[in-house]
Protein backbone atom coordinates (compact mmCIF):
# COMPACT_ATOMS: atom_id res chain seq x y z
CA UNK A 1 0.00 0.00 0.00
CA UNK A 2 1.68 3.28 -1.24
CA UNK A 3 0.45 5.79 1.50
CA UNK A 4 0.65 3.36 4.46
CA UNK A 5 -2.06 4.26 7.02
CA UNK A 6 -4.18 6.31 4.35
CA UNK A 7 -5.12 3.48 2.46
CA UNK A 8 -4.94 3.69 -1.50
CA UNK A 9 -8.39 5.05 -2.31
CA UNK A 10 -10.25 8.40 -1.14
CA UNK A 11 -12.63 6.74 0.95
CA UNK A 12 -10.07 4.97 3.17
CA UNK A 13 -8.82 8.58 4.07
CA UNK A 14 -11.83 9.74 6.18
CA UNK A 15 -11.34 6.62 8.47
CA UNK A 16 -7.13 6.97 9.20
CA UNK A 17 -6.43 7.67 12.77
CA UNK A 18 -4.97 10.99 11.44
CA UNK A 19 -8.21 12.16 10.67
CA UNK A 20 -10.13 11.28 13.60
CA UNK A 21 -7.48 12.58 15.48
CA UNK A 22 -6.95 16.04 13.54
CA UNK A 23 -10.58 16.26 13.23
CA UNK A 24 -10.35 16.34 9.49
CA UNK A 25 -13.42 17.68 8.04
CA UNK A 26 -14.38 17.98 3.93
CA UNK A 27 -13.65 21.68 2.68
CA UNK A 28 -14.46 20.80 -1.24
CA UNK A 29 -13.69 18.51 -4.12
CA UNK A 30 -10.98 16.33 -2.59
CA UNK A 31 -10.10 18.44 -0.26
CA UNK A 32 -10.34 18.60 4.12
CA UNK A 33 -9.17 20.81 6.68
CA UNK A 34 -9.12 20.75 10.60
CA UNK A 35 -12.84 21.12 12.24
CA UNK A 36 -11.56 23.72 14.60
CA UNK A 37 -12.17 26.77 13.85
CA UNK A 38 -8.44 28.21 15.42
CA UNK A 39 -6.78 26.20 13.03
CA UNK A 40 -9.63 25.23 9.79
CA UNK A 41 -7.49 28.12 7.96
CA UNK A 42 -4.18 27.34 8.60
CA UNK A 43 -3.92 23.43 7.22
CA UNK A 44 -5.37 21.70 4.26
CA UNK A 45 -5.37 18.26 3.14
CA UNK A 46 -5.37 17.66 -0.48
CA UNK A 47 -5.95 14.55 -2.50
CA UNK A 48 -5.38 13.22 -6.38
CA UNK A 49 -6.23 10.06 -7.46
CA UNK A 50 -5.44 8.09 -10.72
CA UNK A 51 -7.22 6.92 -13.53
CA UNK A 52 -8.07 4.07 -11.80
CA UNK A 53 -9.21 5.93 -8.87
CA UNK A 54 -6.41 5.04 -6.73
CA UNK A 55 -4.74 7.73 -4.87
CA UNK A 56 -1.76 9.36 -6.47
CA UNK A 57 -0.77 12.17 -4.48
CA UNK A 58 -1.33 13.55 -0.99
CA UNK A 59 -0.31 17.26 0.18
CA UNK A 60 -1.01 18.52 3.23
CA UNK A 61 0.04 22.56 3.36
CA UNK A 62 -0.28 24.60 6.71
CA UNK A 63 0.67 28.15 7.22
CA UNK A 64 4.01 29.25 8.11
CA UNK A 65 2.70 30.54 11.48
CA UNK A 66 1.41 26.98 12.58
CA UNK A 67 5.48 26.15 12.99
CA UNK A 68 6.61 29.81 13.83
CA UNK A 69 4.22 30.99 16.44
CA UNK A 70 4.97 29.59 19.96
CA UNK A 71 1.67 29.04 20.79
CA UNK A 72 0.55 26.95 17.41
CA UNK A 73 3.53 25.29 17.47
CA UNK A 74 3.16 22.02 19.06
CA UNK A 75 -0.55 21.69 16.61
CA UNK A 76 1.78 22.35 13.58
CA UNK A 77 4.67 20.27 14.46
CA UNK A 78 2.38 17.64 15.51
CA UNK A 79 0.05 17.63 12.36
CA UNK A 80 3.11 17.41 10.20
CA UNK A 81 4.55 14.24 12.24
CA UNK A 82 1.37 12.64 11.93
CA UNK A 83 0.89 12.79 8.35
CA UNK A 84 4.65 11.69 7.70
CA UNK A 85 4.03 8.84 9.93
CA UNK A 86 0.85 7.91 8.19
CA UNK A 87 2.89 7.81 4.55
CA UNK A 88 5.67 6.14 6.09
CA UNK A 89 4.87 2.91 7.35
CA UNK A 90 7.42 1.37 8.90
CA UNK A 91 10.14 3.38 6.98
CA UNK A 92 12.90 4.16 10.20
CA UNK A 93 14.52 7.11 8.59
CA UNK A 94 10.93 9.04 8.13
CA UNK A 95 9.99 7.61 11.57
CA UNK A 96 12.97 9.33 12.62
CA UNK A 97 12.23 12.29 11.02
CA UNK A 98 9.17 12.78 12.25
CA UNK A 99 10.35 11.92 16.06
CA UNK A 100 12.90 14.67 15.34
CA UNK A 101 10.18 17.20 14.46
CA UNK A 102 7.82 16.81 17.31
CA UNK A 103 10.54 15.99 20.08
CA UNK A 104 13.21 19.12 19.04
CA UNK A 105 11.57 21.98 20.49
CA UNK A 106 12.97 24.99 18.33
CA UNK A 107 14.24 27.64 19.08
CA UNK A 108 17.00 26.24 21.97
CA UNK A 109 19.85 24.60 20.70
CA UNK A 110 20.38 21.28 20.81
CA UNK A 111 23.97 21.01 22.61
CA UNK A 112 25.93 17.28 22.49
CA UNK A 113 23.97 15.13 25.20
CA UNK A 114 20.97 16.81 25.34
CA UNK A 115 18.78 15.86 22.23
CA UNK A 116 15.88 13.75 23.16
CA UNK A 117 16.38 9.82 22.83
CA UNK A 118 15.79 8.86 19.56
CA UNK A 119 16.81 12.46 17.84
CA UNK A 120 19.68 12.90 15.73
CA UNK A 121 22.71 15.49 17.83
CA UNK A 122 22.72 17.62 14.86
CA UNK A 123 19.09 18.96 13.12
CA UNK A 124 18.06 17.17 10.09
CA UNK A 125 17.78 19.02 6.64
CA UNK A 126 14.07 17.69 7.09
CA UNK A 127 13.70 19.41 9.88
CA UNK A 128 15.58 22.52 9.01
CA UNK A 129 12.47 22.47 6.16
CA UNK A 130 10.12 22.24 8.54
CA UNK A 131 11.52 25.27 10.51
CA UNK A 132 12.13 27.30 7.93
CA UNK A 133 15.63 27.23 7.54
CA UNK A 134 15.91 25.40 4.28
CA UNK A 135 14.00 25.81 1.48
CA UNK A 136 13.33 22.26 0.18
CA UNK A 137 13.64 18.69 1.82
CA UNK A 138 12.63 15.21 -0.36
CA UNK A 139 13.29 11.30 0.32
CA UNK A 140 12.53 8.53 -1.85
CA UNK A 141 10.38 5.79 -0.32
CA UNK A 142 10.45 2.04 -1.89
CA UNK A 143 6.76 3.36 -3.21
CA UNK A 144 6.12 7.02 -2.49
CA UNK A 145 8.46 10.00 -3.29
CA UNK A 146 7.93 12.90 -0.39
CA UNK A 147 9.27 16.43 -0.10
CA UNK A 148 8.73 19.36 1.57
CA UNK A 149 9.37 22.78 0.38
CA UNK A 150 8.39 26.54 1.75
CA UNK A 151 6.67 28.66 -0.28
CA UNK A 152 4.82 31.84 -0.12
CA UNK A 153 4.30 31.83 3.82
CA UNK A 154 3.32 27.92 3.52
CA UNK A 155 5.46 24.52 4.46
CA UNK A 156 3.93 21.79 1.64
CA UNK A 157 4.58 18.33 2.02
CA UNK A 158 3.78 16.55 -0.23
CA UNK A 159 3.80 12.61 -0.90
CA UNK A 160 3.53 11.29 -4.48
CA UNK A 161 2.96 7.60 -5.15
CA UNK A 162 5.75 5.91 -7.30
CA UNK A 163 4.24 4.03 -10.71
CA UNK A 164 4.64 0.47 -10.59
CA UNK A 165 7.54 -1.49 -12.28
CA UNK A 166 8.05 -4.68 -13.83
CA UNK A 167 6.22 -8.10 -11.76
CA UNK A 168 4.29 -5.39 -9.28
CA UNK A 169 3.04 -3.13 -12.80
CA UNK A 170 1.71 -6.87 -14.46
CA UNK A 171 0.42 -8.09 -11.11
CA UNK A 172 -1.27 -4.55 -10.20
CA UNK A 173 -1.29 -1.99 -12.80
Amino acid sequence: MAFSAFGSRPRNLEKSAFFKWFGMTPAGDSLWRPKGEAFRDQVVLAAETDADGRLSVLTLSLARAMLDEPRQAMFGRDIVKSFLEGIAGRDRHIRQLAAEIFNRAPPVPVLRGQAPQGVPQTPSAGFLTVMGELQAWSAELSRVRIGMTNDGGRLVVRAERKPLRGFLARLFG
